[in-house]
């Protein structure tokens, strides 16, 4: 009994907009009928017309839509049925009728009104309106109408609830199956089911397969809580990319989203071409205490052309074949930050986006290391050449950290002698690599002495003072004050006083003690203005 109570069409269409508009004519009739009691011609003359129209409008749908309209009308009927009985004070001879149609209006606002309290006060008033009817029948026959009307009513009204409630239920759970739990998408079945349905209909329909680039280094570097926000701003941008189509949105699961779009009349690679456009550009924001990040996307598409042979498993293996092509095509895509990308050979740029595949912190914080180099070296009114090339070296510096082990790197304690000496050894790998791009020896400078101390006891060769490259003490105090402030997901970051605090403390035996103080008045000066 349960199962076919939650299944049943005609008890789940009481709870939809017609059937409450039925209702609501319903209703009406019964109350001009005592007018025209000369039975159903006239019945049928007036009502089908006037049925037709209503369920054809999509104006009677605000009868329903807004619940006060819905209980205007209702009363309205109500006040119309009353005022007929009390002007006609019909006889015997339509006491059946009159009975009849008072049960049926209880009976239909025990269904169509939500609440209790206004179906016994019309019930009540019904109870009340018919007690002439003692004049033609007895008493005792007239009080138990009345009584039935009124406890049936309530009755009928308690039911009517309970079933919504099962049918509100059941179209709750079936909803939370098809959606995805994180993002404002279908399950994946649920797309395809969706595909699978429109396709068997005769439509034709366009798939689109999207995948995030470098997802799982968003998740190690800023934590599972960062990537969540991406995925619900990429679904926000497909939903506002597709909405004037007909379609569907799944998340396939992880990084992947699936669209289906039916009978559109777009031009093939027109949409992704779109999609990706809008996705390369948006800055994903991770953190309010991050600087939004670019990501790189790619996105395949297929299209059924009307094919009653495709299906939507060929669709999909369409779709993820030439998104495959597209990730090769997009390797260098733009995954910068605010700061500008250094200009490099496109070696340069594979080394920077296999970094960014390492560790994408190590990449923001290279960013930042770039501008704050460039920032100092401008403040030294360096020529521009050397204050690009510093920039330069700020992307590079932490380039040999590709080839350590990213335990090590993204290790939140302490290291230890071991994993330290380890870690040491990024500079000369860094080295290594940068060695086959020729670069100016400006560049290879900052890379080569960003780890040398102002007293000596840094790495990789011990030098101390002005012996170190004015470009490894540019890129150290930026690398330093970089790490300082670029929040990691395991470690809270310093503020801004709090970092300059620091570099001062560790003036003149880290840090060049001119450059320190050069540096903390140009900052200062930025965070007064």
């Amino acid at each position: 009994m349960y199962r076919f109570i939650l299944n049943s069409k005609i008890l789940s269409d009481i709870c939809k907009h017609k059937m409450d508009i039925f209702f609501i004519f319903l209703s009406l009739y019964l109350a001009i009928k005592p007018i025209f009691w000369s039975g159903r011609i006239l019945f049928l003359t007036l009502t089908l017309p006037f049925g037709i129209l209503i369920f054809s409008s999509k104006y009677w749908n605000l009868c329903t839509r807004y619940k006060p309209v819905k209980y205007i009308l209702a009363f309205f009927a109500f006040i119309i049925y009353v005022i007929n009985i009390n002007i006609f004070k019909f006889d015997i001879n339509y006491f059946r009728g009159v009975i009849t149609d008072s049960v049926s209006l209880s009976i239909i606002y025990s269904i169509l009104l939500t609440d209790v309290v206004s179906v016994v006060f019309l019930s009540l008033i019904l109870f009340f309106q018919i007690d002439y009817m003692k004049e033609f029948r007895p008493a005792e026959q007239v009080s138990g109408i009345r009584q039935g009307i009124l406890f049936s009513a309530i009755y009928i009204t308690v039911i009517a609830r309970l079933f919504r409630y099962l049918i509100s239920e059941r179209d709750k759970f079936r909803l939370l199956s098809i959606s995805d739990s994180l993002t404002p998408t279908a399950t994946m079945s649920h797309a395809i089911e969706t595909g699978q349905k429109w396709l068997f209909h005769g439509s034709s329909v366009i798939l689109l397969i999207i995948d995030t680039d470098r997802f799982k280094q968003i998740n190690n570097t800023y934590g599972y809580s960062a990537g969540n926000k991406i995925l619900i701003q990429v679904a926000q941008v497909l939903k506002v990319e597709t909405q004037e189509y007909e379609s569907i949105i799944g998340r396939m699961g992880g990084n992947e989203f699936i669209v289906l779009i039916k009978d559109a009349n777009i031009l093939p690679g027109l949409l992704s071409r779109r999609i990706y456009n809008t996705l390369k550009n948006k800055l994903f924001i991770l953190d309010p205490e991050i600087d939004p990040i670019r990501l790189s996307f790619a996105i395949g598409e297929s299209h059924s052309h009307n094919d009653r042979n495709t299906s939507i498993e060929r669709l999909l293996n369409n779709a993820d074949k030439n998104m495959f092509m597209n990730k090769f095509k997009n390797i260098r895509g733009s995954i910068y930050t605010k700061q500008e990308p250094p200009i490099l050979t496109d070696a340069g740029y594979d080394f920077l986006n296999v970094l960014a595949e390492k560790d994408m912190y190590t990449f923001v914080h290279s960013g930042y290391t770039a501008y704050y180099a460039s920032v100092l070296a401008i403040e030294l009114n360096l020529p521009s050449q050397t204050v690009g090339d510093i920039y330069t070296s700020g992307w590079l510096h932490d380039i040999g950290k590709t080839l350590i082990s990213s335990d090590i790197i993204r290790k939140s304690s302490k290291l230890t002698d071991k994993e330290y000496s380890v870690m040491k050894n990024h500079v000369d790998y860094g080295i290594s690599i940068l060695n086959h791009l020729n670069l100016p020896e400006t560049i290879m400078n900052g890379v080569k002495h960003h780890h040398e101390y102002w007293n000596g006891t840094g790495y990789p060769g011990n030098l101390s003072g002005d012996n170190i490259p004015l470009e490894g003490r540019i890129v150290q105090i930026a690398d330093s004050y970089s790490a300082m402030i670029v929040k990691r997901v395991y470690r809270d970051t310093l503020s801004h006083e709090e970092a300059l605090a620091e570099l001062k403390a560790k003036s003149g035996t880290q840090f060049d003690p001119k450059l320190v103080s050069l540096f903390v008045k140009k900052l200062e000066a930025q965070e007064a203005s």
